[in-house]
């Protein structure tokens, strides 16, 4: 009677165990399924990040073609996907420079690049002046974004007929003039606050008198925040614009391509090649 027992037992715990075993087959299959789900989408999402990376690579290529101007830039985003941009396009009398920088450094920002070039493409076709195209540009991107993005910008248009540029900024960081023979560097900029944040804004525009061998520096505002770590007090450093205008004064009897490397390897080296934001350096030479 009691072998019975035992049997009976046992051969409820092997029904038991067949059961639990045919669950966990059950739920690994459905684990499986479930990976393989995720698996996809997470090749889909580098597929598109690919492509997104890709299309930010795109929009600062700056067309190979003569501009009446010598022209070189350097650029370098914290991630993938940056928020800065600029452009230079040939006018009849010059030409057009555009540069601006989004916050951000994600998908969001990289759509409201793309906007940025679509905008200034079209002003070129249109010529508008700098300071009508930043009262439209801020009037689409309050309209376009769900949700604003603070972008400072700097519109400079060159006239090569009378040796001279109008220059707009929004809340930008000021250009650099550097006149021939880099001995004399004055900072410019114009008054206009941020662009996509507010309706009614004023962009003012000013106008400089350019002599060949002259060049003009446009950057974004990672290149004077580029930090510096220091080992003996623990803190940030940045290089700030009195750094970075040293640098410019230093190596502006180079000419032109090599002023703009030696000045980038020396912030590369100030940030121990870890800048917290974008960089960009734009250097034309009339």
């Amino acid at each position: 009677m009691q072998v019975g027992k035992v049997l009976e037992a046992l051969a409820q715990r092997e029904e038991a165990l067949k059961e639990e075993i045919e669950q966990l087959q059950r739920d690994k299959l459905k684990l499986r399924e479930l990976f393989e789900r995720y698996y996809e989408g997470y090749h889909h999402l580098t597929d598109e990040i690919a492509i997104a990376e890709q299309a930010y690579k795109n929009l600062v290529f700056i067309r190979n073609e003569e501009k009446g101007v010598a022209y070189n830039f350097l650029h370098q985003p914290l991630t993938v996907l940056g928020g800065d941009y600029i452009n230079i396009r040939k006018t009849p009398i010059g030409c057009d420079i555009f540069v601006a920088d989004v916050s951000g450094h994600d998908l969001g920002a990289a759509f409201n690049t793309v906007l940025l070039k679509a905008f200034f493409d079209e002003n070129c076709r249109h010529g508008k002046s700098g300071s009508d195209f930043f009262n439209l540009l801020n009037h689409l991107l309050l309209r376009n974004n769900k949700v604003p993005r603070l972008v400072t910008a700097a519109f400079v248009q060159i006239d090569l007929e009378s040796m001279s540029a109008e220059v707009v900024t929004a809340a930008h960081p000021p250009l650099l003039h550097l006149r021939n023979g880099g001995t004399v560097l004055k900072q410019i900029s114009s008054e206009g606050g941020l662009l996509g944040m507010f309706e009614d804004m004023e962009y003012n525009a000013r106008t400089i008198k350019l002599r060949k061998g002259d060049r003009l520096l446009l950057y974004t505002d990672g290149i004077p925040a580029a930090p510096h770590y220091d080992l003996e007090t623990s803190t940030e450093i940045p290089l700030g614009m009195l750094g970075f205008t040293t640098l410019v004064e230093q190596f502006g009897e180079l000419p032109q391509d090599d002023m703009l490397q030696r000045v980038w390897d020396y912030i590369q080296c100030w940030c121990q090649q870890k800048p917290d934001d974008d960089l960009l350096l734009f250097s034309l030479e009339i």
